[in-house]
């Protein structure tokens, strides 16, 4: 999308906003973003919510929006 290595973006869902630099992956679909645990900012962007299978986190579902900075 036109981003390069260690540029800074935006990433916003209904539950907060987070300013994060990004790397690209070829690997990874490109509407997709992977953000890695240990990373204390991609809570703001979580839910507290629960699984209804697994009584798990659902990091996988939330949906959020790119703004280049």
């Amino acid at each position: 999308i036109g981003l390069e290595d260690d540029q800074e973006v935006i990433l916003s869902s209904s539950y907060g906003t987070i300013k994060i630099k990004i790397k690209n992956d070829s690997n990874i679909h490109k509407k997709a973003i992977l953000i890695y645990a240990g990373n204390k900012q991609v809570n703001i962007l979580t839910s507290n919510n629960i699984s209804d299978l697994g009584n798990n986190a659902i990091f996988q579902d939330i949906k959020v929006k790119l703004k280049y900075i």
